[in-house]
């Protein structure tokens, strides 16, 4: 996956309450402390019955009569899911998620494990007494065609006495400068509506801010642009969509079915944390009530280095030339007050994975992917180059959780492609399966994922190619002597095929959705075919797409004849419910959005803010969809598809 511009670059600078269930259970750990879990499980004790209200989401903790977490993963089922849904957190397995859905009632929750008695608890879901106000989707105002817009608001449990107030504000980025310094829009309410007004004949967006009394205030977006033709991007076909009909030319209805959450597949979106925009997490996660996981990336050897291993954020240089440089108001500016400590506030950090290497480190494999330099730096030394590698991925695990006081997530991706996949590092990418190997097989709390790129054929097979990569993690693992289950997910990035492939998939009558289930089908006959060769065990379907992850690039795909519509991720999404794959991720969630991303100036840039809120083509910051809200994609891809 490309990530195109460094915020470094463009600033010129070189809720959930958790409950304890106790169960019984044995647990024995190593010298180093890591769990590792038993062949044999006394019992798993009761749970008590619980009570949701729709449309809300309770955890609760699996625990040993001991006291220590019970992680060995246990089967969660709900007996009528259009009720209640539950499952077991993946990257945290001492974790259930209950889910309460529209469907008023009680749903029975079954809690299984091998060898032992499954325990039973009910889960009703009632209406919310309480006053609530229905979300509402981002409004457009076309300027010269619109003076107003009038816009629904729904209240629930009205109280008597209380009114709905309404509130639009400019854009705010503190000192920063910004085009748009006051509001475009007045809002007033008028009985269960909001009527917006044009202010001052005006083009922006403003934030708006609906409350009622006590109930959670809602927030979404007006913007005002003027209508106007939008050129292609130099050397490329058409990349900004103004209707449905256009991005969907093989589909005559927005309708898909939606299958339940399975209880297992999660969803973690990439973010580009090097990225100057689109990544306000506490936004983010107050407009997406289902996101609880996020993949930071990318993560490389900071290419200043090249006599010991040390990674930073998109490789940047560590060591400030300058009191408070670059990489310190990188960290200090923009990572840990945008990303890092809203993750941590809304407790999921536990759940965020690092991404290590993408395109950029892939494209200069000897400056920045560390398991290169690990070889070079250890020509003769095969064990110290594999401890090196070890310690380096630990170090900048604790490193990025030390910034916001939080436990060190062992979850990490690695995003090989590009130059990183040629032969001639095929040594260093067997170092790295050995050493993530060595990690797993000491401590089973560690979760890899290996992300790929794939044609809808699957990897690309012979010399130089993916198919090589999936082969050596494959067969290091075997010879490491660790158990199928602990394999890496593999997560094929399906996007990008090439414009020759869309444009033939379109004239069969094909979707980008069947393009992505194809490129999976593919994969995971691939999967299967290297388990079979390197472990000899013949594994289900079923095995292998719990191996498996999936990335899609939302809207305009880099190859621009390649558009993965909304209506696509709804169907890769209940495919994937069906199907039991490990979890959905995209990229990205910076650029979730149709109209443009508003930029800001920063007083040591010379360079221009942007407007938000405007039609534009696909960039960083849009996905070039220019019909959809903020966040369509987010909500449907962790199953919240009232609204979309």
């Amino acid at each position: 996956m490309k990530k195109l511009l460094s915020i470094l670059g463009v600033i010129g600078l070189t809720a959930t309450t958790t409950l304890s269930v106790v169960a019984c259970n044995s647990k024995k750990e190593d010298e180093n402390g890591p769990w590792v879990p038993d062949a044999a499980v006394e019992g798993i004790a009761k749970i008590s019955n619980q009570r949701l209200t729709t449309n809300s989401i309770k955890k609760i903790s699996i625990v040993s009569t001991n006291g220590a977490p019970f992680r060995n993963g246990a089967k969660i089922v709900s007996s009528h899911p259009e009720i209640a849904e539950a499952g077991i957190n993946e990257t945290n397995k001492s974790e259930i998620t209950l889910r309460g859905n529209q469907v008023l009632g009680t749903t029975k929750i079954i809690v299984s494990y091998p060898g032992v008695r499954n325990v039973e608890f009910d889960v009703e879901v009632v209406a919310q007494t309480t006053p609530y106000i229905e979300p509402i989707q981002d409004v457009t105002i076309i300027k010269g065609k619109e003076a107003n817009k009038t816009v629904a608001v729904s209240v629930a449990n009205k109280t008597s006495g209380t009114n709905i107030a309404v509130k639009t504000e400019a854009p705010q980025y503190g000192q920063n400068e910004y085009p748009q310094k006051e509001p475009v829009t007045t809002a007033k309410v008028v009985g269960d509506q909001i009527v917006f007004t044009l202010k001052n004949n005006s083009v922006g967006q403003d934030n708006v801010t609906v409350s009622y009394g006590s109930a959670k205030p809602i927030k979404f977006k007006v913007s005002v642009y003027e209508e106007s033709y939008i050129e292609n991007p130099p050397g490329k076909d058409k990349s900004a969509f103004a209707t449905w009909g256009e991005a969907n030319p093989n589909r005559t209805s927005k309708n898909v079915k939606k299958e339940n959450w399975n209880g297992k597949t999660y969803f973690a979106p990439y973010i580009d944390a090097a990225l100057y925009a689109g990544d306000n997490m506490k936004e983010i996660l107050a407009q997406n009530m289902n996101l609880d996981h996020i993949t930071l990336a990318f993560a490389a050897q900071d290419g200043s280095q090249t006599d010991k291993l040390d990674i930073s954020f998109a490789g940047v240089a560590k060591k400030d030339p300058i009191p408070e440089g670059p990489y310190w108001w990188y960290l200090n500016k923009k990572l840990v007050p945008d990303i890092l400590k809203p993750i941590a506030d809304a407790g999921v950090f536990k759940n965020t994975k690092i991404s290590y290497g993408g395109y950029n480190a892939g494209a200069e494999p000897e400056k920045y992917l560390p398991w290169v330099l690990a070889n070079k730096l250890n020509p003769k030394n095969a064990q110290k180059a594999q401890k090196d590698l070890e310690n380096a991925f630990v170090n900048f695990q604790k490193e990025t959780a030390a910034l916001v006081n939080q436990p060190m997530s062992k979850s990490i991706d690695f995003d090989i492609e590009g130059e990183a996949q040629l032969d001639i590092y095929n040594k260093d990418t067997r170092l790295l399966a050995k050493t993530l190997a060595g990690m797993v097989k000491k401590d089973h709390d560690w979760d890899f994922s290996l992300t790929v790129a794939v044609l809808p054929t699957g990897l690309v097979s012979g010399p130089n190619k993916g198919q090589q990569v999936l082969d050596s993690f494959i067969e290091e693992y075997k010879n490491a002597q660790v158990p199928l289950e602990f394999l890496p997910k593999v997560n094929p990035m399906v996007m990008d095929y090439g414009n020759a492939i869309y444009d033939e998939a379109i004239a069969n009558g094909k979707t980008n959705a069947d393009l992505a289930i194809m490129a999976m089908e593919s994969t995971k006959d691939q999967l299967k075919a290297s388990i079979l060769k390197y472990y000899q065990e013949q594994i289900t379907d079923e095995q292998a797409y719990s191996l498996m992850g999936s990335t899609p690039m939302i809207g305009v795909n880099d190859t621009e004849h390649g558009i993965f519509t909304l209506e696509d991720a709804k169907e890769l999404y209940s495919w994937a419910q069906v199907n039991n794959l490990s979890y959905l991720s995209m990229w990205s969630m910076n650029d979730d959005r149709g109209l443009s991303y508003p930029i800001i100036k920063d007083p040591s840039n010379q360079n221009q803010g942007f407007l938000g809120g405007q039609q534009a083509n696909k960039s960083q910051t849009s996905h070039g969809l220019l019909y959809l809200n903020e966040y369509d994609f987010t909500k449907v891809l962790t199953g919240d598809w009232k609204y979309v």
